[in-house]
């Protein structure tokens, strides 16, 4: 599949929100852990906090908070500019403001992009294999 195609399945604005709700309210990791996963997040550093925030509130019921993002991106051997690009990231996203309804329909977008993109590669392989 082209690049061009891709970024037209993402919805970084989707993931952005998604991450946002769920680093300010634990009924929004309940919902986003009951409605997707760390593959629906396009870009890397999106998808390992929503890993580290799902670990966060899985493992202690609790928010993400600065202190755990860093020993966990310590103990895994990321390197400290790559610890701070995170730390960084977490700080913005921390800005964006999300009601309930915003994350609802961010959560939904996320989705779709997800399944749309799940669907592009298989029809893109289906095609291949017939033309091979």
């Amino acid at each position: 599949m082209s690049d061009d195609v891709k970024t037209k399945l993402k919805d970084v604005d989707a993931e952005r929100a998604v991450l946002a709700g769920c680093l300010k309210d634990v009924d929004n990791i309940d919902k986003a852990m009951l409605n997707c996963n760390p593959t629906y997040f396009t870009e890397a550093l999106y998808r390992n906090l929503f890993k580290i925030a799902t670990q966060a509130y899985t493992r202690y019921g609790s928010l993400l908070t600065q202190e755990f993002l860093s020993n966990v991106l310590e103990a895994n051997g990321y390197a400290q500019d790559v610890r701070l690009a995170y730390l960084k990231a977490m700080d913005d996203l921390a800005t964006v403001s999300v009601n309930n309804a915003e994350f609802g329909f961010a959560l939904a977008a996320l989705r779709r992009a997800f399944i749309s993109s799940s669907v592009s590669d298989i029809l893109t392989a289906g095609t291949q294999a017939l033309d091979g």
